[in-house]
């Protein structure tokens, strides 16, 4: 027997489609079991309830199951509870609503843990959910001896392996249709409940491989796709894959409004990146001393793709300055000489250097694990990039109290900063402007202290907490959750 709570909340009357679809569920699963049993009460409740946050505008619908079969034992405990969850899933599927537990088993998949903006959030994502006692599998393409992030301890690791060997087109194909089965066999295997995929091609292969799994499906843009140059394939399989998606999640309005657009998303949310307070620190450690001198300033600039940061940019325009301000040194950390993006490699902004006379006050520190270290140290930070997603190094650096200066790419930094209140914003994305901007901001002691103090207000926006809780409403979550 099935008894729906008598509560103004919940939906009345028998032909209400939601109680149907319960009730016949739950006949369905106890009539095709064949088992005998008894159950001495049983309360499913269907509670409806909005989400707070702005941007998520779609409403969070949890089935609850409040009170256990009872009376049941041997296999027949074991049937008829397999059966039960099975018909709570089709009907919760065929309506639209999400099945929730206490624990959940949560895969993430990304393409590597390599050093990288999205790589950060996704063990940031991966640790926190852990925490809260669910979990929690990272799927990459990768192996994990190429990993520039470690995960905490009690995260599963699992690769599906990159085989970039094939050149033709049926031999691509045969590639992917492996990986597909790949990443089904781990979800299989982990009886994943929740999955989302950080990258255009992870979204496109976890909608695949998910089909025909009762999961919630969760894909991420977390760049200016307009920017990214993808093949033709990929760029038409998003467009039809992501619709089959059970949500879709951007960090930025633009972003958003380019999913639903391009793919026909209809469940977009949006969800910017944390702030932590206390960033993480750890190997490898390089100290800014080894490459500051005592009594020099500092100007900061993060990252390790030269061409979508705009490295070119910004050595050039601190080439036109750089004798106004001989006490003033730039380092750029993550940048290796050997990356090359577009055309423009590490090595073309130390050779510019050279040509300007900068060599001894230009530094590339390479990868580094103590970025709290360097933020401390700098004076000023600066984001010259082309285009972006949600910068993370321009919200850790304002976290950190320190001056900024950024252009006003496709997309974050116009969200992120309140030009001349906690941040300065370049609109115009030349050399030349850039490099007055760092002129004004680096000759005024007065300013770069009026910013400074009023940058570290972003952690309240980008509270931990508040984007956590928006990401476990997507992935069907509880919001609060016992942590480890």
């Amino acid at each position: 027997m099935v008894r729906q709570l008598q509560d103004s909340r919940f939906p009345q009357g028998p032909g209400h489609p939601a109680r149907a679809s319960v009730g016949f569920g739950f006949a369905s699963c106890y009539a095709s079991t064949g088992i005998q049993y008894s159950v001495s009460e049983k309360f499913v409740a269907l509670e409806q309830t909005r989400s707070p946050a702005p941007n998520l505008p779609f409403p969070s619908v949890f089935v609850h199951e409040t009170k256990r079969l009872a009376d049941v034992s041997g296999k027949a405990d074991s049937g008829v509870a397999k059966a039960h969850r099975r018909a709570i899933g089709s009907a919760s599927a065929q309506r639209g609503y999400l099945v929730t537990d206490a624990r959940h088993s949560v895969c993430l998949f990304i393409g590597t843990l390599k050093a990288g903006g999205a790589e950060r959030v996704t063990v940031w994502l991966a640790s926190e959910l852990h925490r809260r006692g669910h979990d929690v599998v990272v799927l990459t393409h990768s192996a994990p001896d190429a990993d520039f992030f470690t995960l905490p301890d009690g995260i599963n690791r699992e690769t599906v392996g990159f085989d970039e060997g094939r050149d033709t087109l049926p031999g691509k194909l045969l590639v992917n249709i492996r990986r597909c089965l790949q990443v089904r066999r781990v979800l299989r295997r982990h009886r994943i409940t929740a999955m989302v995929a950080m990258m255009p091609h992870e979204s496109v292969m976890a909608v695949v491989s998910s089909f025909g799994r009762r999961m919630r499906v969760v894909v991420s843009e977390r760049n200016a796709p307009w920017h990214r140059e993808q093949d033709k394939i990929w760029t038409a399989l998003r467009r039809i894959v992501y619709r089959f998606s059970d949500a879709q999640v951007a960090q930025t309005q633009p972003i958003a409004d380019w999913m639903r657009r391009e793919t026909g998303s209809r469940s977009v949310a949006i969800i910017p990146n944390a702030v932590q307070p206390s960033l993480p620190s750890g190997p490898p450690v390089v100290r800014p001393q080894s490459f500051i001198r005592p009594g020099r300033k500092l100007l900061l600039a993060v990252g390790t793709k030269p061409y979508q940061k705009g490295f070119d940019l910004l050595i050039a325009a601190f080439a036109q300055i750089a004798n106004d301000y001989p006490e003033w040194d730039l380092a750029i950390p993550g940048l290796l000489p050997s990356r090359q993006e577009q055309g423009i490699s590490g090595q073309d902004i130390l050779d510019t250097a050279a040509r300007s006379g900068l060599t001894e006050r230009v530094f590339l520190p390479g990868h580094i694990g103590n970025m709290p270290d360097w933020y401390a140290a700098a004076d000023v930070f600066v984001l010259s990039s082309r285009f972006e997603g949600f910068p993370n190094v321009l919200v850790e650096a304002m976290g950190a109290g320190k001056a900024c200066v950024a252009f006003t790419c496709d997309t974050g930094p116009e969200e992120i900063i309140q030009h001349n209140v906690d941040g300065f914003l370049v609109r115009d994305h030349t050399v030349d402007s850039l490099a007055a901007s760092l002129d004004k901001v680096m000759r005024s002691t007065e300013l770069r202290s009026r910013l400074a103090a009023a940058a570290p207000g972003v952690m309240q926006r980008y509270a931990p907490d508040t984007v956590l809780n928006a990401w476990c409403r997507v992935l069907g979550l509880p919001e609060e959750q016992k942590t480890r």
